[in-house]
């Protein structure tokens, strides 16, 4: 299915623009650690000394390059979950419409409706987790896992100094191998 993977690929590219005007700025920076655009964007004194400059940059892009990392992995599982609840919207449409079409027996009138979950109960990783374990290759289930615990951790409270536990062209190709393969 195109939509899920095309989702889940604009967000890896949108944080992958981000990525490289991040770097353009810090060549920029590093070459002239002193000059108006370091000193107006990245707070940097005109009196500092180079070697102080250029350690304040060290640090502010560090973090940057933290935040972004997180931010990817925030963006490309946001995309996933969304194409995933989208998908399911249609397979528990269809399941539905087969229920009511050909259960229609007074006694189920009532909850046949109930036999199939709502999608918004699949709000998550977490619980697409659940829906797909039993299917998914371990590594694969296991990659989600270490997506849905980055992006919780940085979600509550992850300092942007320390990296997330899985890199960002990983988690999208997991996520993207999930959607070509499940959805």
């Amino acid at each position: 299915m195109a939509a899920p993977v095309e989702s889940i690929n604009t967000a890896f590219t949108r944080c992958d623009a981000l990525l490289k005007l991040v770097n353009y700025a810090r060549t920029r920076a590093f070459a002239n650690p002193k000059d108006d655009f370091s000193c107006e964007m990245f707070g940097i004194a005109k009196s500092e000394n180079k070697g102080m400059a250029l350690a304040k940059l060290n640090r502010i892009f560090d973090e940057i390059d933290g935040l972004i990392a997180h931010l990817t992995l925030l963006d490309i599982a946001a995309a996933f979950e969304k194409a995933f609840r989208e998908s399911l919207k249609n397979a528990v449409g269809e399941a539905r419409k087969i229920i009511h079409d050909q259960y229609n027996i007074p006694s189920l009138a009532e909850v046949r409706e109930k036999l199939v979950r709502n999608v918004d109960k699949y709000e998550g990783l977490g619980t697409i987790e659940v829906l797909l374990e039993g299917y998914m290759e371990p590594e694969l289930l296991k990659a989600l896992r270490l997506i849905r615990e980055n992006r919780n951790n940085f979600a509550h409270g992850t300092d942007v100094k320390s990296p997330p536990t899985i890199f960002a062209n990983q988690a999208f190709a997991v996520l993207k191998k999930i959607a070509e393969d499940y959805l």
